[in-house]
């Protein structure tokens, strides 16, 4: 991994060129469904319900967790919930716990940029923005005030696929990595795509369902 490059106003292709970013370097399964994106920015993670989001939202957490990232869970949606409990432990979330703090309670804005400025994290994720209350005047301020830090903003879905409201809309805008969880695969959507370009987040279920499209 390289440093992340320091931004100019002007430069020669060259120059250019040669610059070196700071990549996640994902392992083997999740290299082949989004290669290895630039840290730092917005994702956006989309879904209806009953498609596997949340589900894949922990798989995410532990795959960060375990390239060494320290992960700031807001868990608006679910909460302190038996589904929630239950996902944990299929997931195996306890292996990395050292490097998760996971929120289970609402908060209001300033309350929360405060606690992301002034604990140790690399990541956030917000589950979901809808429910959260941000605004998408607040998902700019998120993104300019911490450019360093991979801010992964989990939104529900309109019936066409689309972002369910304003903020959600402001993540997909902004997001360099977009991932759509339809019948549990989360297919790649953005700016960076592996060779695969989705991961499956229940095979068998996955297989089922695609297997009419494939």
């Amino acid at each position: 991994m390289g440093k992340k490059a320091t931004r100019q106003r002007a430069t020669s292709i060259t120059n250019f060129l040669n610059m070196k970013f700071e990549t996640i370097e994902f392992s083997t399964e999740w290299e082949l469904a989004f290669g290895q994106p630039e840290k730092g920015g917005i994702w956006y993670v989309g879904g209806r319900p009953g498609n596997g989001k949340t589900s894949f939202v922990v798989q995410l957490i532990k795959e960060l967790a375990t390239q060494g990232m320290r992960v700031r869970f807001y868990n608006f949606e679910e909460q302190e919930s038996l589904t929630m409990q239950e996902t944990i432990q299929r997931v195996n979330l306890v292996e990395v716990s050292d490097n998760i703090v996971m929120i289970n309670s609402l908060m209001k804005y300033e309350a929360l940029k405060d606690e992301i400025a002034r604990t140790r994290n690399d990541a956030i994720v917000i589950d979901t923005i809808q429910k959260s209350g941000i605004t998408a005047k607040q998902i700019e301020d998120l993104r300019e005030s911490f450019p360093n830090k991979q801010i992964i903003g989990v939104c529900h879905v309109q019936p066409n696929g689309l972002p369910d409201k304003q903020a959600a809309n402001q993540v997909y805008r902004e997001a360099s990595l977009k991932i759509r969880c339809d019948r549990f695969r989360a297919i790649s959507e953005g700016r960076y795509f592996g060779e695969r370009g989705y991961l499956n987040i229940w095979k068998e279920r996955a297989d089922i369902m695609w297997a009419v499209v494939e």
